[in-house]
């Protein structure tokens, strides 16, 4: 049976760009995505999907190659009702 594991993207520097979905990494998030590469669930993968949106690409790219585990971007996913206004 198929195992899908939701990782939300590192922290963003949204200083640095005008679209939220443009914004890269921040130093933080980098260092959040280095983080997750080492959850041992990852082992089960087989491939990481990611959206197109640069926050989800770069988190996605890091943890690809730390793991060795292939990447694919998915231009059909996207992001709604993300809450910023909370």
């Amino acid at each position: 049976m198929a195992q899908f594991y939701l990782i939300m993207p590192g922290q963003t520097d949204y200083k640095t760009c005008y679209k939220k979905d443009l914004a890269p990494l921040s130093i933080k998030g980098i260092s959040q995505a280095l983080s997750i590469a080492l959850d041992p669930r990852l082992k089960r993968a087989d491939i990481i999907v990611s959206s197109s949106h640069t926050k989800a690409t770069q988190t996605a790219s890091i943890i690809s190659q730390k793991t060795n585990i292939n990447m694919i971007v998915d231009m059909d996913l996207e992001e709604y009702n993300t809450f910023d206004n909370l």
